[in-house]
């Protein structure tokens, strides 16, 4: 049986530059050979826009990609947190939803050599040692290229 570690590096960087978030990342998870190769070459997602909406005890994030939307939800629970991807959820043990939320950021950010198009950052109903965390956090992820800022914060205590 042939492996996905036998194909030759011109048509596994060819896949690998067309996939997307949602083609490398599983695939990082396959083996450690497969994610050190990912690793080394360092394959360019191509995300066009990022919006993350950080709002009480939950962070939704939506990476577009021009063949897909990948959107996450990262919600506090429990001991731990919850990741809603589509149809899949996970729960994380002992680890907050926001040092999750970091974690896939700084390594997605990791494979975007690309200035971005738009990037939303939307702080909504958040407590303020939340948002102050959060920024803090966002300060120190590194340079962000992008054509289009949207900051955007809302609070309320009670809607119409």
């Amino acid at each position: 049986m042939v492996s996905l570690l036998d194909m030759p590096d011109v048509p596994m960087n060819s896949i690998l530059g067309h996939g997307g978030p949602s083609v490398i990342f599983p695939l990082r998870k396959v083996c450690k050979n497969l994610r050190d190769y990912i690793d080394r070459t360092m394959p360019e997602l191509n995300i066009s826009e990022i919006s993350i909406h950080f709002g009480y005890e939950k962070i939704e994030v939506t990476w577009a990609h021009h063949l897909e939307d990948v959107e996450i939800s990262y919600m506090l629970q429990g001991n731990g947190y919850k990741t809603v991807c589509g149809e899949h959820e996970n729960f994380i043990e002992s680890v907050d939803y926001m040092e999750g939320f970091w974690n896939d950021y700084i390594l997605t950010m990791k494979y975007q050599k690309s200035s971005l198009k738009r990037f939303h950052l939307h702080l909504c109903n958040s407590p303020d040692d939340g948002v102050s965390k959060f920024l803090e956090q966002y300060e120190n992820s590194g340079t962000l290229r992008t054509q289009y800022l949207d900051l955007g914060s809302i609070t309320a205590t009670k809607f119409p």
